[in-house]
């Protein structure tokens, strides 16, 4: 019992003994500061902005010029080397303590030039990062345009093949660009355009594409058998294949609403598909067209058919009729995301990421798909062997998470053809780097203030708060239809900073808190 007690009071002697020290160290610095010039301090304040690491002094005039410090700096640096605020470890190299520099910053905090200060240290550090050599893969990266960086990822998915089968004038076509941004040869007047399978991307392009899709030939009451034959043939020959790759994975199967039946030829293909294993969706078509009638007549004759047994059936419109009287659709477009979630449910998972990005109907998939990479990069900080994310400047931080921004906007970057959202098709990753990076430099050392490097919470919330930014940006950008390059890459500056502020108040402690941001940031529907 004795015992314990003495140790408790020599605890508390010690602990008076380091609050006294503290408080001396304390009273000594606010003692010096006081007697600096207020160009000194304002130097000191900027060199707190600094790791504790060896600074060359060609970064520190970088660094005042950009902060617009114009006095002379050799003279002030000496005397605070000379008040022991600095010290100099050789001929123009410099390092400041850690407590000093925590003291340094609190003052900073209370200087009217304090965000000036702060931009220009983060601009200089950012432009001298520029110019130093980088390690191969960094040399690669910044070397590859952002579309050829797509292009790879796009080769490494599984692609997907995917047959829409259906007669003239079902709306093939329209179901096609509006899900894929494809558009096959231009229809008219409802006339077939060829007799054979139209293939995207085509055998013989170099066009990369994560999904293949093949669209049934013509059809022609007159020629209803060779019709039938064809595509009969068709799913026999790919089915019969040895090469898995080169198999039919979904078909579509698309009627026409208004059409209120189903032929006995269709029931010998759905048949035949079914025969083969070949997973498959009936799309009732142009159902704003269709009278609700129509549409019973249609489920009527699957179901004495007993094709609804084996197939799901979905309700769809495209492309609604517009208004006479205003020309506006006559209803919202409908059914796509339906047929889009059942298409995933019934491929292979394997296939489910090129779907993804390949579809341009549905954000909120490529959303949860984004999430996935950024919660896979967040839960890692968290794991025994965590390398964590460099925080000297915003620009190594955001520099650190290329792969993270590469990887989010392969998953935004396809529409209308498969080609690359414009602005950024022929940049680097460098280059879209040093656009976000130049967005935020005047504030992102307030939320993460520049250290050697982060810890594994703010280093997972550093990721978490890059990534949503990320998915939101380009969630955005893709919503915007902006397609000239300035106004896309102005969006981008406007839209990065917005985004970052509104997101860099998340605090990611432990793997559980990253179920909380899925649930508010990426299930909810939510205006960004």
């Amino acid at each position: 019992m004795l015992t314990d007690i003495l140790n408790r009071l020599l605890n508390r002697l010690q602990q008076k003994q380091a609050a006294k020290c503290e408080s001396g160290i304390a009273a000594a610095f606010d003692l010096n500061w006081e007697s600096l010039e207020p160009e000194t301090q304002k130097l000191a304040c900027l060199l707190s902005l600094f790791d504790f690491t060896p600074i060359p002094w060609s970064l520190i005039e970088l660094a005042a010029s950009a902060s617009n410090l114009e006095f002379n700096l050799k003279a002030n640096c000496t005397i605070l080397v000379e008040r022991y605020l600095l010290q100099e470890l050789a001929e123009e190299t410099f390092q400041i303590h850690e407590r000093i520099q925590e003291l340094l910053r609190q003052k900073l905090e209370e200087l009217a030039d304090a965000d000036a200060i702060k931009r220009g240290f983060f601009q200089a550090t950012a432009a001298a990062e520029r110019k130093i050599p980088q390690t191969p893969t960094l040399k690669e990266i910044a070397h590859t345009t952002i579309s050829e960086e797509i292009k790879e990822k796009i080769k490494e998915l599984k692609s997907p093949n995917i047959a829409v089968i259906g007669r003239t004038g079902t709306g093939k076509s329209t179901l096609i660009n509006k899900v894929f941004g494809i558009e096959f040869a231009k229809t008219g007047a409802g006339l077939p355009i060829t007799d054979t399978f139209c293939r995207f991307p085509p055998e013989d392009s170099d066009i990369i594409y994560p999904v293949t899709i093949y669209d049934s030939p013509g059809y022609e009451v007159a020629k209803q058998i060779e019709w039938v034959k064809k595509v009969l043939e068709f799913i026999e020959e790919k089915q019969n294949s040895r090469e898995l790759e080169k198999h039919i994975h979904l078909i579509w199967y698309v009627i026409n609403a208004s059409s209120a039946r189903v032929e006995q030829f269709e029931k010998d293909i759905l048949d035949k598909i079914a025969s083969k294993h070949v997973p498959a969706i009936i799309v009732l078509s142009q159902c704003d067209r269709a009278t609700p009638e129509e549409i019973e007549g249609i489920e009527t004759a699957l179901e004495q058919f007993d094709l609804k047994k084996v197939y799901s059936v979905i309700n769809i419109s495209a492309k609604p009729l517009p208004n006479p009287v205003n020309g506006k659709p006559i209803c919202p477009p409908f059914g796509l995301p339906e047929l889009l979630n059942k298409t995933i449910e019934l491929l292979p998972k394997i296939y489910s990421e090129a779907i993804i990005i390949a579809q341009k109907t549905d954000l909120k998939l490529k959303r949860k798909e984004a999430w996935k990479y950024v919660r896979s990069a967040a839960i890692l900080c968290f794991s025994v062997g965590f390398i964590p994310v460099p925080g000297t400047t915003p620009a190594t931080a955001i520099a650190s998470q290329t792969a993270l921004c590469l990887q989010i906007t392969s998953i935004y970057g396809y529409k209308e053809q498969g080609e690359f959202i414009l602005t950024i098709s022929d940049a680097t990753a460098a280059s879209l780097c040093n656009i976000l990076v130049t967005s935020v430099t005047d504030i992102i050392g307030v939320f993460f203030p520049p250290v050697n490097a982060f810890s594994g919470v703010v280093s997972a919330s550093f990721i978490v708060v890059v990534g949503l930014t990320y998915i939101s940006v380009f969630e955005n950008l893709t919503k915007s239809k902006i397609n000239d390059k300035e106004a896309i890459e102005e969006f981008l500056k406007e839209e990065f900073k917005k985004q970052f502020k509104k997101h860099a108040y998340i605090n990611i402690n432990s793997p559980e808190a990253l179920e909380i941001i899925r649930k508010e940031y990426i299930e909810e529907d939510k205006e960004n």
